[in-house]
C-alpha cells in the first residue's frame, strides 16, 4: 500500500485540483444557473465538487479523535450508511454552490489553494477524523495501484 502524502499522490491531488479549477473557470457568467447533472444546476455542481475540497480541509483542521478504522473498506462501509442519503447529497450541493458567492470561480479557486496547501504539509499516514470516524489519510483517500 501507498501513502497518499507520497510525492506521486501528492502531485495527482494537485493536478486533480488544478483540473477543478481550470473547469470552473470556463463556465461563462451566463451558465451558473444552466442545467447540470440530476436535481443540480451548474452553480451547485460546482458547489458540490467543492465539497470534496472543503470537507478535506475540515477533517485535516480538526484534532483526530478515537482509534482508527480498519483499512478503506471499513471507512467506505461507515461512510456510506451515514452519508448516502441522495436528498441530503442533492440539498448540501444546493447550499455549497449557493455559499460561493458572487465569484464561484474565486471562490473554488481559494479554496483549492488552501486545501493543496494543507495536503503538501499534512504528515504522511496522518489521523484524520471526519464525520464517521478517524482513519489515517491513506485509508480516507488511498491513493489508485500502481500499474
Amino acid at each position: 500500500m501507498h501513502d497518499i502524502t507520497s510525492s506521486s499522490t501528492r502531485d495527482c491531488f494537485a493536478a486533480a485540483t488544478a483540473c477543478i479549477t481550470e473547469l470552473v473557470a470556463r463556465v461563462p457568467d451566463s451558465g451558473w444557473d444552466d442545467p447540470a447533472l440530476g436535481v443540480w444546476n451548474v452553480r451547485d455542481l460546482v458547489g458540490h465538487t467543492g465539497r470534496a475540497l472543503s470537507t478535506i480541509e475540515a477533517y485535516l483542521d480538526k484534532e483526530p479523535t478515537g482509534d482508527a478504522l480498519d483499512g478503506p473498506v471499513a471507512y467506505f462501509v461507515a461512510t456510506r450508511a451515514l452519508l448516502a442519503d441522495a436528498d441530503a447529497v442533492a440539498r448540501r450541493g444546493r447550499i455549497a454552490g449557493a455559499a460561493l458567492g458572487e465569484d464561484p470561480v474565486a471562490a473554488i479557486t481559494d479554496l483549492a489553494l488552501r486545501v493543496t496547501g494543507l495536503v503538501d504539509v499534512t504528515a504522511d499516514g496522518a489521523l484524520v477524523t471526519s464525520p464517521v470516524a478517524s482513519s489515517h489519510s491513506s485509508t480516507t483517500c488511498p491513493p489508485a495501484p500502481s500499474s
